[in-house]
């Protein structure tokens, strides 16, 4: 069978992954997804910062 453009588009996986993510778009649960995302990405700032500080005063301290 050959593989064409329509058939990569219209296999089982691409469907039901597309109609999961319209369904979703439809309903507030995108809203609460970009809350959930953008206070994880703030986590994970804080926490490279925090990272970044600890390591440059302990180098600092061994440098004296």
């Amino acid at each position: 069978m050959k593989n064409t453009l329509l058939s990569v588009i219209l296999n089982d996986k691409t469907l039901i992954s597309n109609g999961a993510v319209l369904s979703i778009s439809f309903t507030n649960v995108e809203m609460i997804l970009k809350i959930i995302l953008l206070t994880a990405s703030i986590v994970w700032t804080g926490i490279r910062i925090y990272k970044e500080f600890k390591t440059k005063y302990k180098d600092e301290g061994k440098n004296r």
